[in-house]
């Protein structure tokens, strides 16, 4: 048996097998219009005066009427399917700002760009309600302005227009009724009304189409399988679509024409898709003799844009491992150390390794080796970088001290003292790279108290809060401008935090474990504002999520931005990404522009919670693996186009 193993998922170009199911915030909506997403599926709902009024940009007018429930309705807001009664209680968009968004972002729906298809589930049963009739005929608007395609998930919200314009409507009404929308429908048979173009099925049903014959027909949007929410279910619906033995011709027989409606977000959705079962030898970066002996933690890796390559550590039975691995991640080189590696940092072709007592400096040697140049002593409170400039590698000594008074941060040969801190049990990471400096800072904080005060109290009911203090020095390490880390700025347990230069502009990455679970099933069915859910303690459980990774990846101006203002990172940030990728333990982010490469502490299902196994998307077991270390890739947008 296999006791330990190391999986890597190759990467596999950018095209995302996905459709966005009830990410009805705009906010969330336009960060997977960012990241590539092209398929949306939004849940329409009515809203009452008060609700309209109070949680809502809804300006009063009389608009408003009474529907067949028996409420009077001002407004249609993005809400799912068990939001049923129009009353809320928490901040929502209303179908106008659904247009205003769409017009005043060309970039991404203009007539020359991909395709968006919105897809419109209603909740509601008022068709000729004059709401309806005006959020109906803007879609049409949007249609002939934008290259967007709509399709109506409520068959008789459209059907109920062209019917009745058979003998007599108003203008509106035949505007609506000679629309160029499609219809859903799950009909293996070719249907006789060609509007009814998108084939959409609960994912379970892929079983029977194998069996019985693929529709034919299908080839305008893809055949999208709803609501498959963990790997397993990813995976099977792709395995079956592949399989020799599913009844479908060759020339359909392509990924893309396979299409998972999700809860997920696309960045876990194309990480599960890629996980398939592979020859696990052949993606082994660990030596042989290590699989059947101790245990892999702690990994890390940094990508090497000179040599188009990474380099990767990991701690094994009181040593560490330190590899080349190429851009296919088969080793090239391997070097074994005794320091117990807790922090790797690159600069160009020079790396350095620290532990809690000593470091170690090495230096390339063309692509396929290198070899140590120094190595040294590390005192406490200290944290070690490198730079290169010119020929020469400098190191650069970074000690932090931290007490109940102050905290001052020492370089090399510089003191910045820093505005005082009254804060306890902080854990901390310091990055530093160009004269960038980003201090990583973790506070537990009481669960009960997280949004009335930020006194530090001693429970183990606490939320596991993240700040950053951003320092911008001198290259002779003068200050030039600094933010002390008094506001929160995500959730999780510190893992790593990252400083990239693209382009000549400097980009953050930041990676961590029990982190957000900010979309989920019925998370994205349902009243809440998945953009402001984290402010309400009775989403506690939602914040901090045993063993789920997130990320976020940004520029430093708009990190600073958001570090300044105190305005947390998450999913519904148009400038910053953020995302969970799945479950883990100290994760370990590489960033190459367009693709991020992680390794993580591989984390067991059982482990991973009841949340995750009902809700955010769990990840598989492997059959004969207790312990090791998990690879995955993912894309990210591009450094020019955040």
């Amino acid at each position: 048996m296999i006791s330990l193993f190391m999986l890597i998922v190759m990467s596999q170009g950018h095209y995302i097998p996905y459709q966005a199911h009830g990410f009805n915030d705009l906010g969330y909506f336009m960060q997977q219009i960012k990241k590539g997403t092209t398929y949306f599926k939004m849940d329409v709902a009515p809203a009452t005066r008060d609700s309209c009024i109070n949680y809502s940009n809804w300006v009063p007018n009389s608009n408003c009427e009474v529907f067949s429930s028996g409420f009077e309705i001002c407004c249609l807001t993005f809400r799912g399917d068990t939001a049923s009664i129009p009353i809320f209680k928490q901040d929502f968009n209303i179908s106008s700002e659904l247009f205003e968004v769409i017009k005043n972002n060309p970039t991404y729906f203009g007539k020359n760009t991909p395709t968006k298809v919105l897809a419109f589930n209603f909740q509601y049963s008022d068709k000729f309600a004059l709401l309806t009739k005006t959020f109906l005929a803007g879609l049409v608007d949007l249609m002939e302005q934008f290259n967007v395609q709509i399709i109506i998930g409520s068959d008789a919200f459209w059907q109920s227009y062209i019917d009745k314009c058979q003998t007599t409507c108003d203008p509106i009404e035949k505007k609506i009724a000679n629309a160029k929308f499609y219809f859903q429908t799950g009909s293996i048979a070719k249907p006789s009304d060609p509007k009814q173009g998108n084939f959409n099925v609960f994912y379970e049903q892929i079983n029977q189409l194998c069996e019985q014959g693929w529709p034919e027909w299908n080839d305008k949007f893809g055949m999208i399988f709803w609501e498959p929410s963990h790997e397993y279910q990813v995976q099977l619906c792709r395995q079956k679509f592949e399989s020799p033995t599913c009844k479908i011709s060759d020339n359909l027989r392509k990924v893309e024409n396979l299409r998972i409606a999700s809860n997920l977000e696309p960045e876990t959705m194309q990480i599960y898709w890629k996980k398939l079962v592979q020859d696990k030898e052949s993606f082994d970066l660990t030596d042989n003799k290590h699989i059947q002996n101790g245990q892999y933690q702690a990994p890390k890796i940094e990508y090497v844009a000179s040599c188009n390559q990474y380099v990767t550590t990991f701690q094994f039975n009181g040593k560490s491992t330190i590899q080349i691995k190429d851009i296919t991640y088969q080793t090239v080189f391997t070097l074994n150390t005794n320091i117990i590696i807790d922090s790797l940092n690159l600069d160009g072709t020079t790396f350095l390794v620290q532990g809690s007592t000593a470091y170690e400096i090495y230096a390339f040697q063309g692509c396929s080796k290198f070899a140590k140049i120094s190595s040294g002593e590390v005192k406490q409170n200290q944290v070690l970088s490198i730079v290169q400039r010119e020929q020469n590698t400098e190191l650069v000594v970074v000690t932090l001290y931290a007490d109940l008074q102050k905290a001052l941060i020492e370089f090399s040969d510089a003191t910045i003292q820093t505005s005082q801190w009254n804060r306890k049990h902080i854990k901390y990471q310091l990055t530093f790279r160009m004269s960038l400096l980003i201090l990583f800072i973790q506070t537990n904080i009481s669960q009960h108290s997280a949004y009335t005060q930020e006194t530090l109290l001693n429970k183990e009911d606490v939320f596991k809060k993240i700040y950053l203090s951003l320092i911008q020095i001198t290259p002779d390490y003068v200050l030039l401008k600094y933010l002390p880390a008094l506001k929160n700025i995500d959730y999780g347990t510190i893992s790593e935090i990252k400083l990239s230069k693209i382009n000549n502009q400097v980009f953050v990455a930041s990676i961590q474990s029990d982190g957000l679970c900010q979309s989920a099933i019925l998370l994205n069915n349902n009243e809440w504002n998945k953009c402001s859910f984290v402010n309400q303690e009775e989403y506690a459980s939602l914040i901090n999520v045993d063993h789920m990774i997130n990320y976020f990846w940004g520029k430093w101006d708009d990190v600073w931005d958001r570090v300044s203002t105190g305005t947390p990172i998450n999913g519904c940030d148009f400038k910053v990404m953020h995302a969970k990728l799945g479950n883990g333990d100290k994760p370990s982010i590489a960033i190459k522009n367009g693709e991020a490469v992680v390794v993580t502490e591989f984390v067991h299902y059982e482990e991973q919670g009841a949340f995750t196994q009902l809700f955010c998307g769990s990840s598989n077991d492997y059959p004969g693996v207790s312990k090791g270390i998990l690879t995955f890739s993912f894309d990210i947008v591009k450094a020019e186009d955040l």
